[in-house]
């Protein structure tokens, strides 16, 4: 069985309980690394078939050193042909490192918290263009600019660039969290702004995402 490794980009409390989620559904190994709290080491030792990168309360235009190092490493990966998937922060991280802009979704610098509906625009990696997923959302920046060698895979009322992709590499990325928890989901999305039934559809969504990105691991 293939192994892919989860970057979790917290800079404060890591975040197992989405960790233990997705161990848990897929029930395949995969390694945990924390490059903010406990430094790139791990994550240079382990050899691994397929890489997610978790959310962050960081800002990619923070230039901290782990920040840096992270996507270096991971455009190397990206460009050598292993599979990575971008969620939040991820997405926005390696936007910017082949070359996208990143900034905040407005001048107040809002916060999107809940849940929302996105059109994929593109058939590849398993989505098929035309479908919609909802998913949970918290986040102040997004993507402003796309890289030029990616597709514009999701797009939603809140945010042009919710999902993107190379063209030529398997990587795909979303603005969401698919990867999201009950207990993150209790803790950093304002569950209020939706109803039961788009809270359930944006968990099972999620899902689907994540496992469209082992299915692509699984076939390379």
């Amino acid at each position: 069985m293939k192994k892919i490794s989860i970057i979790d980009c917290a800079v404060k409390t890591a975040s197992h309980n989405c960790f233990n989620r997705l161990t848990e559904v897929f029930n395949r190994p995969f390694f945990f690394h924390n490059p903010a709290i406990f430094s790139m080491d791990s994550l240079k030792r382990v050899k691994a078939d397929g890489h997610i990168i978790f959310g962050s309360y960081s800002n990619v235009y923070e230039k901290m050193e782990w920040q840096i190092e992270l996507a270096k490493l991971m455009k190397e990966e990206i460009l050598k042909g292993v599979p990575v998937l971008g969620i939040c922060f991820g997405h926005q991280l390696m936007a910017e490192a082949f070359g996208g802009k990143v900034g905040p979704v407005n001048m107040e610098m809002k916060l999107y918290s809940g849940s929302r509906e996105i059109e994929i625009l593109e058939s590849i990696h398993g989505f098929t263009k035309g479908e919609k997923r909802r998913v949970f959302t918290s986040h102040r920046f997004e993507v402003k600019e796309i890289p030029k060698d990616f597709v514009h895979l999701a797009t939603s009322s809140e945010c042009q660039f919710d999902g993107l992709a190379h063209k030529k590499f398997p990587y795909f990325s979303f603005q969401g969290h698919p990867e999201a928890s009950d207990y993150f989901v209790a803790n950093a999305i304002l569950k209020d702004s939706m109803t039961h039934s788009e809270e359930q559809k944006s968990y099972e969504d999620g899902l689907d995402i994540v496992s469209n990105f082992i299915k692509l691991v699984d076939s390379l």
